[in-house]
């Protein structure tokens, strides 16, 4: 025998010494226990666990809700207005819609504080689900509340809400005829050098929420938006024809565009798939021809067929560049040269 089997030889003696023998029957029983004890939450707090991504993913929405009703109570002329309008208040009192009034119903650009809003709160949400939480619930639920919130956005901003899809039209102040113009199917206006004609038709809101129609809009450089233009392209200018002034209808089912059946503009409420009349006040460039000219033997008309339609839905202001469901045209002097 060597030393070395020796020493395990008295190594295994004196473990053998020590051996307590075999573990009692009730601590087999309390080891099986243990996965079942440790660790066991109540049912409540169990239930506040599993519910706290969803809680969090609710949280962040009723956040960003907040913030979009924070935005739509900021601007001017915020109050929808009252039944009826000031068409409704009594006779000696009431003022109708002054075509020649620039600047009626004209509303600024939009602003970008809503979309803004909601922007940075995602951003605040997605740095905070980064560092402050190692949960992947939590992350996914995050994940998701972003995702959301910045497709709201986008899709609010960039799908117009606000058209012509049909509905009723109106000429009025200046109308001549709607046959023989020089576009197609125009409404021809014969009035002269800067002078004013009205037109007016049903706006629609085409999208699934109600919306607020704040006004229009010219141009960036203040003249119309001509056929395919859109916010960045070129303008046909001020001096050209454009929409200066817009008002409203005392009795929507009276669609004569006379001074006391209209009111002046203001903010009106427009519910998914309803129509709203508006009247145009559309102003002449200085070298309007003053008359008809399908007769004469070298033609020219001033046309529109766009407006801009400012408009707010749910605190987010946008704008929708409008096809008119006819073409305005005023015969046009064609030896004029308009002014740069």
């Amino acid at each position: 025998m060597t030393d070395d089997d020796g020493m395990e030889a008295e190594i295994r003696s004196m473990l053998a010494g020590r051996d307590p023998g075999p573990a009692p029957a009730g601590l087999h029983h309390a080891l099986r226990e243990i996965p079942l004890t440790v660790g066991r939450s109540s049912l409540p707090i169990g239930l506040v666990r599993r519910l706290s991504p969803v809680a969090a993913g609710f949280g962040a929405l009723a956040l960003l809700a907040v913030l979009v009703v924070t935005a739509s109570l900021i601007g001017l002329g915020r109050t929808a207005p009252g039944p009826g309008g000031p068409g409704a208040s009594p006779a000696g009192t009431w003022v109708p819609f002054d075509p020649a009034a620039d600047g009626t119903g004209i509303a600024p650009a939009p602003n970008d504080v809503a979309a803004a809003l909601v922007i940075v709160a995602c951003g605040i949400l997605a740095v905070v689900a980064t560092l402050r939480t190692r949960s992947p619930r939590i992350r996914a639920a995050a994940s998701v509340v972003l995702g959301l919130g910045l497709i709201v956005v986008f899709t609010l901003r960039s799908v117009p809400l606000v058209g012509w899809r049909d509905g009723a039209v109106a000429p009025g102040l200046g109308f001549l005829d709607s046959t023989g113009g020089v576009v197609e199917d125009a409404k021809i206006f014969a009035v002269g050098p800067n002078e004013v004609l009205t037109y007016g038709f049903d706006l629609t809101n085409t999208g699934p929420l109600p919306l607020d129609i704040l006004g229009f809009a010219p141009d960036p450089d203040g003249g119309a938006w001509a056929l395919g233009m859109g916010p960045s392209q070129t303008s046909v200018g001020a001096a050209s024809i454009r929409v200066t002034a817009a008002g409203l209808l005392r009795d929507q089912n009276d669609l004569r565009l006379v001074p006391e059946n209209t009111r002046p503009w203001e903010r009106v409420r427009v519910a998914p798939g309803e129509h709203q009349f508006v009247v145009l006040a559309v102003r002449a460039g200085p070298c309007a021809l003053g008359r008809d000219n399908r007769t004469d033997p070298t033609r020219s008309d001033d046309v529109l067929e766009k407006i801009g339609v400012v408009y707010d839905v749910v605190g987010f202001q946008e704008m929708a560049v409008v096809t008119l469901p006819s073409p305005i045209a005023i015969p046009h002097k064609t030896d004029c040269q308009l002014p740069a």
